[in-house]
């Protein structure tokens, strides 16, 4: 296989420089420079004209082939609007290389018309200025080996280029420990493209010129600035193996937590990637959030208490944008982390079990930080699956956000009595306490029996009797239920 794809190289190359330096050797130095002229302003002028096309391809591509996909009853626009919008930079930075090889064998096409009358002249001026015959000869093979060279540059620039993007992005891929992509089909794409650029005459083509025309052609414009196809493949190969780490997860914990801050650390190093997974993110957590399914993919589940982790997810990630997504994605991390240094993402644990690590653990440490918008969509929502577990130990049917108003109600009172109680004995004050939290919690509509408010205030006393002027906050009389809360179900 790299043989004929090196001989076809060869014979190719033997064909554009052979014949170029045979014609600029026959027709003498100023008709090999009008050749070597006419080569190299259509590789320059395809540049612009190249970035042109692109752009509004880019603009046009994928509303049009939105259209296509249709009937084929794959509905981008409609399934994932933001992913569709962002996807036009990358259309275009994919489509630009072919584009620019139209573009210079069109201009090359209409260049030699133009410099055809040209020839004329320039005979007659070789004569006018003497030029010795020898001279131009010998001159005009050199001017001939280096139209040649370029016109060879240029017209296998395609496929050296992608052979180049593409070796890099199956050696990334292939370094992937959770790689599901099929090892051969791996393997083959990088013999095939490894064989093109082992070639000897690639080699050199793509040290100069073809490096710098295909960086040119592949970079394209976008809001965050200028994108090289290159760069944006190769970062996407190196998250790779974090994306399927996620993609296969069935449990979540500090390998999530780690994968996930790796892919928003390398969001740094691009400019079509945040638009991208921004895109997907959003318009996927939005049909998952509402019970639809996204491109017939339904929303991962999860056993509690990892189910919260998705819960809080969807959220976070469904109003997520390009600005926002590196920051998402580490909030996101955060919160895993968090979960898992508090010992709540081990699936095995049981309902009296995840008690004991929400009140034992740092799981209500991250609501009493100060935190941004963000931060706090993921906190809201991890605090009314807290609420949501611990209401229905106490005995409330209402809804959630009744719940959370009336926990609030509750704490505020608690506040009351550990100041009103602050003076008697310990005995004493903990039996007051006692049937005070029975008789609020059943005002508010909790039912807490006497003898499992006692333990809420034996509790309450542990963490704040000594405390002078104690404030119990909503997540401190959280914390206190969910220390409490197992002997309910022990009882």
């Amino acid at each position: 296989m790299t043989g004929l794809i090196n001989l076809a190289f060869l014979v190719l190359g033997v064909l554009c420089i052979g014949v170029g330096t045979i014609v600029g050797f026959l027709r003498g130095f100023f008709k090999a420079s009008l050749r070597l002229i006419r080569v190299a302003l259509a590789a320059v002028l395809a540049l612009p004209i190249t970035a042109i096309i692109t752009k509004i391809m880019g603009e046009n591509a994928v509303a049009l082939g939105s259209k296509v996909l249709v009937t084929f009853g794959f509905d981008l626009e409609s399934e994932s609007p933001n992913l569709a919008a962002a996807s036009g930079s990358l259309l275009a930075a994919v489509s630009a290389v072919f584009v620019y090889f139209i573009v210079v064998v069109i201009l090359l096409l209409v260049l030699l018309l133009i410099t055809a009358f040209l020839k004329k002249n320039v005979g007659q001026a070789e004569k006018k200025l003497h030029i010795h015959s020898t001279a131009s000869h010998g001159l005009g093979f050199l001017v001939g080996l280096l139209a040649g060279f370029l016109l060879f540059a240029v017209l296998t620039l395609p496929i050296v280029g992608v052979a180049h993007t593409a070796n890099d992005t199956v050696k990334t891929l292939q370094q992937a420990q959770t790689c599901p992509l099929d090892a051969d089909t791996l393997e083959v794409t990088q013999a095939s493209t490894e064989s093109v650029i082992a070639s000897p005459i690639c080699r050199l083509s793509w040290t100069f010129p073809q490096k710098m025309l295909y960086r040119a052609v592949t970079t394209v414009k976008t809001e965050r600035g200028d994108s090289v196809l290159d760069e944006e493949l190769h970062a996407a190969a190196v998250i790779a193996d974090d994306v399927f780490v996620l993609v296969e997860a069935t449990t979540f914990g500090s390998t999530q937590a780690k994968a996930v801050t790796h892919i928003a650390s390398s969001l740094g190093e691009t400019k079509m990637m945040p638009s991208l997974l921004a895109g997907f993110l959003s318009d996927a957590s939005a049909k998952w959030l509402n019970g639809d399914t996204y491109f017939d993919m339904s929303a991962p589940r999860a056993k509690a208490p990892a189910d919260l982790v998705l819960k809080g997810a969807y959220l976070l990630f469904s109003t997520t944008t390009p600005e926002t997504i590196e920051k998402d994605l580490l909030t996101f991390a955060d919160m895993l982390s968090s979960l898992d240094e508090a010992g709540l993402l081990d699936a095995k644990l049981d309902e009296k079990a995840i008690l004991e690590k929400i009140s034992n653990g740092s799981f209500f440490d991250r609501f009493n930080q100060s935190v941004d918008d963000r931060t706090q969509i993921l906190n809201d929502s991890l605090l009314d699956a807290a609420i949501d577990s611990l209401a229905a130990k106490i005995g409330y049917t209402g809804s959630l956000s009744e719940a959370r108003a009336q926990l609030e109600k509750y704490a505020g009172n608690v506040t009351a009595l550990l100041q009103q109680t602050a003076g008697m004995q310990p005995d004493d004050r903990r039996a007051v306490l006692a049937e005070n939290l029975s008789a609020l919690g059943a005002e508010l509509g909790f039912r807490i029996p006497v003898e499992n408010a006692d333990v809420v205030a034996e509790q309450l006393l542990a963490r704040f009797g000594d405390v002078a002027d104690a404030s119990v906050s909503l997540t401190d009389y959280l914390s206190v239920l969910a220390a409490a809360a197992p002997s309910f179900i022990q009882s």
